[in-house]
C-alpha cells in the first residue's frame, strides 16, 4: 500500500493544470507487487529468529454431546474482526479518493482488496449434519465446507491470531490452514488427510462436541 500511495505522488508530480493525461503505468503495481513479497520475505526471516509461542492449552479432544438415538442437533454462531473490517472500509476510501487520479486497474485491485476484507470480516459459522460451513457474511459464496465423512475428530482450543496463524484471514501454516479473524477460542476440525481446519468463533467448545457425535454416529451407521 505504501509503494501505490508513492507511485500516485510520482505520476502527479508537475502536474499544474488538467490532471487528465496522467496515466498510473502498469508496471508500478509490478514494483508494488515486489516490494509486498520482499516484505513478506523479511517478515518471514524474523519469524525463523524466534520461537513459536506454545498453545496455552492443548487441543482438547473427544468431547461428546449427549444426543439420543434419532435426536437431530445443529449449531451456529456469527463472527468477525474489527481489524479487518476496518482495512476493507480504509481500501474502499482510498477507491474513491484515487478514482480522479489513476486509472482503472490500480483503482480495481484496491477495490478487490477492499471487498475481500469486508466480505470476511464477518463470517457464520454452521455444525450439522453437512458437517462444518463457514459463510462470508450473508452472501452465499465463497463458502468452506467440511463435510463429516471428510472428519476424523473435532476439538477447541485458545489460540493467539498471530503467534499461532501469523495474522488474520483465511491462513495456512503447515499441517492447517483455517480462518481466523481474532486471537481466542478457536474449533479445529482434523481432516482425514491428517491436516486441521480451524476457525475462531464463540463457544467452540460445544461445536467441537456436536461434531464428535455426529462423527462418531456416523461411524456407528
Amino acid at each position: 500500500m505504501g509503494s501505490l500511495f508513492v507511485s500516485v505522488q510520482w505520476v502527479n508530480q508537475g502536474v499544474h493544470e488538467s490532471t487528465s493525461t496522467v496515466r498510473f503505468p502498469w508496471w508500478h503495481l509490478v514494483i508494488a507487487l515486489l516490494v509486498a513479497l520482499a516484505c513478506a520475505g523479511a517478515g518471514r526471516l524474523v519469524a525463523r529468529a524466534f520461537p513459536s509461542p506454545e498453545p496455552s492449552a492443548s487441543p482438547e479432544r473427544n468431547a461428546h454431546l449427549g444426543l439420543a438415538d434419532g435426536e437431530l442437533a445443529a449449531w451456529a454462531r456469527a463472527t468477525g474482526s474489527r481489524p479487518l473490517g476496518a482495512t476493507g472500509l480504509v481500501l474502499t476510501a482510498a477507491v474513491v479518493a484515487l478514482l480522479p487520479f489513476t486509472g482503472p486497474l490500480a483503482v480495481s485491485a484496491l477495490l478487490v482488496g477492499g471487498v475481500l476484507c469486508l466480505g470476511f470480516a464477518r463470517v457464520y459459522v454452521t455444525v450439522g449434519r453437512q458437517g462444518l460451513t463457514v459463510t462470508p457474511g450473508r452472501l452465499p459464496w465463497p463458502r468452506i465446507r467440511v463435510p463429516l465423512e471428510a472428519m476424523t475428530g473435532a476439538s477447541h482450543r485458545e489460540i493467539d491470531a498471530f503467534g499461532d496463524f501469523g495474522g488474520w484471514g483465511y491462513r495456512i501454516r503447515p499441517g492447517a490452514s483455517g480462518v481466523i479473524l481474532r486471537s481466542g477460542a478457536t474449533l479445529f476440525v482434523r481432516r482425514a488427510g491428517g491436516r486441521d481446519f480451524a476457525v475462531t468463533v464463540d463457544d467452540a467448545a460445544t461445536a467441537a462436541a456436536l461434531l464428535n457425535t455426529l462423527i462418531a454416529r456416523r461411524k456407528a451407521h
